[in-house]
């Protein structure tokens, strides 16, 4: 078996085509038709219906899909036979849901089936697409031809297959390295951010206990007097507190006092000067416990911004807006909470906006994804909401343990990329394979090339092929020698 397979514009032109209608008459080239999931064997009546089908997904440009299966002209080929090949290539391709006509051909020796197939999904309006599908209808074929018993095609692509195969290695190669690299930027970023929250929360920490201890050897309630300090900070600034409470420490509370005998003991007075001594002291420990709060705030802030950046990322690859949808998930967090929104976006992510027409077609890879996204977006709402809070528990200890987190992560990642690499061909070493195997390709086959791949795979075929005369010219190596 061989087929041709491509995309159109218009449904009710490529039946008039494959009916072989002209001025009007149908002439006696089909043998029978028979459709999918379509009301009617009719084609003009299938040809309307899958144009109204697809009219409504105004972004696809192309909604029709013409496969052209033919058989050898010695295959005893029935009805039935070409009904189950058509059949099997619709569930290779997953387009066994969507509206097909077929029309079956008796003008020429061989028996051949042409399937029109609604691109456009009849129940979800998403449309179809699929890489390789070139390669999924071969295999189907190959599969069918040892199954019935037909002439097996003699396929020379051997040599197509293996550069193929070696064009999608490369690219994942390429993919893999660009992704690791990026992957290390975020361990490292992660890393630093960790380093900085546990260093800034120490600090923090150690500052507080020591403006405390000063504040006690100046104040009756050193709690109280800390509170005063800060809301003079609110209304003035940091210096022109402290330098109040420098000059005059009894505005920001009663101050500790030492009962001393004087006339001989006879007389008890009050002294303050210990506490007015030590008023310098508690205000400056007030201003470093001040600073060391303000770098802690600064650094969780750095930690729950990286967090909703995650959010987002995961967010880009289910929805068709990603910042509707988050804006969705903060206004549920804020009237739910952080734990029931995130359960809504794992459960039921459809209801936080159109998903990508990628992300609809594989419930079960949604799922996972759905999932992935609820645990950033609720490690992001909580991050925040430590990052508003004070250093001490459970705030700081909420943020650490998130820091570390999509530290170890962010890690993990950039290890798993690594061995991924590891296991595949060196980037450099399989570059000049495939460029010496290009250049052994004849213009056919470099014709079968193309429809064997992607177009960003083929893209490849040029990169590679400038790299080959650059060795052949010597200039790879000045390349490599240059600064």
């Amino acid at each position: 078996m061989i087929f041709v397979a491509k995309s159109g514009t218009n449904f009710r032109s490529l039946v008039a085509y494959v009916m072989r209608e002209e001025q009007g008459a149908k002439q006696t080239a089909v043998a029978w038709t028979a459709s999918r999931n379509l009301p009617s064997d009719d084609p003009s009546l299938a040809a309307s219906v899958m144009a109204a089908t697809a009219a409504p997904n105004t972004r696809v440009d192309k909604p029709t899909y013409h496969i052209a299966l033919s058989f050898a002209p010695d295959d005893p080929v029935d009805r039935a036979v070409m009904e189950r090949v058509a059949d099997r290539v619709l569930e290779k391709l997953r387009l066994a849901e969507h509206q097909a006509l077929l029309v079956a051909h008796q003008d020429r020796p061989h028996p051949h089936v042409h399937i029109i197939v609604n691109k456009v999904h009849p129940q979800t309006g998403r449309a179809w697409y699929l890489w390789h599908d070139w390669q999924h209808i071969r295999e189907v074929l190959s599969h069918e031809e040892r199954a019935l018993g037909l002439r097996q095609v003699d396929r020379p692509r051997t040599a197509v297959d293996d550069v193929a195969r070696d064009l999608r290695t490369y690219e994942r190669v390429t993919a893999l390295t660009e992704e690791r690299y990026r992957a290390q930027l975020a361990a490292s970023a992660a890393t630093a951010r960790t380093a900085q929250l546990e260093f800034a929360g120490e600090r923090a920490r150690t500052t507080l206990d020591r403006s405390s201890q000063a504040f006690a050897a100046v104040y009756h309630d050193p709690q109280e007097a800390y509170r005063a300090y800060l809301a003079a900070v609110d209304e003035y600034d940091v210096s022109r507190a402290t330098q109040l409470m420098f000059e005059r420490p009894e505005q920001f509370g009663g101050l500790v006092t030492v009962e001393r005998g004087r006339a001989f003991g006879l007389l008890q007075v009050a002294d303050e000067s210990g506490a007015r001594a030590a008023a310098p002291v508690a205000a400056a420990a007030a201003r470093e416990a001040l600073d060391a709060a303000g770098s802690w705030r600064s650094a969780a802030e750095s930690v729950a911004r990286a967090l909703e950046q995650a959010f987002e990322r995961e967010l880009a690859t289910i929805f068709e807006d990603p910042q509707a949808a988050r804006a969705t998930f903060q206004r549920h967090a804020t009237e739910l909470g952080a734990e029931r929104a995130a359960a809504a976006l794992r459960d039921r992510p459809q209801t936080f906006g159109p998903l990508l027409p990628s992300a609809g077609q594989d419930l079960r890879a949604l799922g996972e994804q759905a999932a992935r996204a609820a645990a950033r977006g609720g490690e992001g709402a909580q991050a925040r909401g430590a990052a508003q809070g004070a250093i001490a528990p459970p705030h700081g200890d909420v943020i650490l343990a998130l820091s570390r987190s999509e530290l170890d992560r962010a890690t993990g990642r950039e290890r798993a990329l690594r061995a991924e690499l590891a296991a595949l061909a060196e980037q450099g070493e399989l570059g000049r394979r495939l460029g010496f195997a290009l250049a052994r390709l004849s213009p056919r086959e470099l014709g079968f090339l193309r429809t064997a791949v992607t177009a960003p795979q083929f893209a490849i075929v040029a990169q590679l092929g400038r790299r080959m005369r650059d060795i052949a010219l010597g200039r790879d190596e000045e390349r490599d020698q240059s600064p």
